[in-house]
């Protein structure tokens, strides 16, 4: 087994979220910074503002990172496209998936769920 220390924040991590293939790993902090590594090299990649620091998950494929953004609403960026957008301004608390990360759904803040990616 192989450790490896990665840096980049100066905040303590909240979050952590690997892709589902092992490529990348996704991390929040309590200064409200997002922070996308590439695993094999252990550089960011990319860095944004991530409101509260938690709630954040890969697609099945990995090629897209949802998260929440500074105004709780859900952002979306694209590993491939170096891309954000954002997906939706509901308030949203969280995120869960099903067993086969197929389906992502989030969670509001009054405990509703809704389905945001197939």
């Amino acid at each position: 087994m192989e450790f490896r220390t990665i840096s980049g924040t100066a905040g303590r991590v909240e979050q952590l979220a690997f892709a589902p293939n092992n490529r990348f790993l996704a991390g929040t902090s309590f200064n409200e910074e997002l922070l996308i590594w590439d695993i094999i090299t252990g550089e960011v990649i990319h860095t944004a503002v991530a409101g509260s620091g938690r709630g954040l998950i890969f697609s099945k494929s990995a090629e897209e990172l949802f998260y929440i953004g500074e105004d709780s609403d859900i952002q979306v960026y694209n590993v491939k496209t170096k891309t954000t957008a954002t997906f939706s301004k509901m308030y949203t608390m969280d995120f869960v998936a099903d067993v086969n990360n197929e389906v992502i759904y989030t969670l509001d803040h009054l405990g509703n769920m809704f389905k945001i990616s197939m």
